[in-house]
């Protein structure tokens, strides 16, 4: 404070250095569009995977609670050790290529769970399911501000968020149906699809 003349009004207002877009506007781009759709049905069909995952190892193979806890943690051990180093990759490759190649590999995989008959083999599936998602996951973060503006980024991730959260409340039902209906193995093969 300057000791000569009285004390100056301090703003508590954040200079705005661009103006923030609404949803509606972002939608308008193609390329997210494009993105965004992608995400949420592949993100549907990942969910739809994991609760035919707990009803073909549970009631299928009979596996214990460990044994499916033990799944799902080999999907989230591969997400913490992989995750890190995911990220080079896509610099070096470029992320709509590991993106692509990372969701065909999660396909794949989800393609090779209708085949399963040993409940031994859907652990390296997950595992390696958890490390392809790793590398989907850093693409799909460092194509995000690629393909909209600086001012649109904020309410390109809450629809990214919000369409997440979506897909928590729907694949639920919507698994619980498809299992009932046509199997788990049907869910697997959505996912494959999705």
């Amino acid at each position: 404070m300057d000791s000569t003349g009285p004390p100056r009004s301090v703003s508590l207002e954040r200079p705005a250095v661009s103006e923030r877009k609404p949803v509606r506007d972002v939608l308008r781009n193609r390329h997210f569009r494009t993105l965004w759709l992608a995400q949420a049905v592949s993100g549907l069909g990942s969910w739809l995977a994991m609760f035919a995952l707990v009803s073909f190892g549970g009631f299928r193979f009979r596996l214990s609670a460990g044994e499916l806890g033990g799944m799902a943690a080999l999907f989230f051990l591969a997400l913490a050790l992989i995750f890190p180093f995911a990220g080079a990759v896509v610099d070096r490759t470029g992320p709509q290529k590991v993106m692509i190649a990372a969701d065909g590999f999660r396909a794949s995989l989800m393609f090779l769970l209708w085949l399963v008959w040993e409940p031994s083999l859907l652990y390296p599936i997950f595992l390696l399911t958890g490390c392809a998602t790793c590398f989907f996951l850093s693409a799909h973060l460092t194509l995000l501000p690629a393909v909209v503006r600086r001012e649109e980024l904020l309410a390109a991730n809450a629809l990214g968020a919000q369409t997440q959260q979506m897909n928590g409340i729907i694949a639920p039902l919507l698994a619980g149906s498809v299992i009932a209906r046509f199997g788990e193995r049907f869910c697997f093969a959505l996912n494959g699809a999705s």
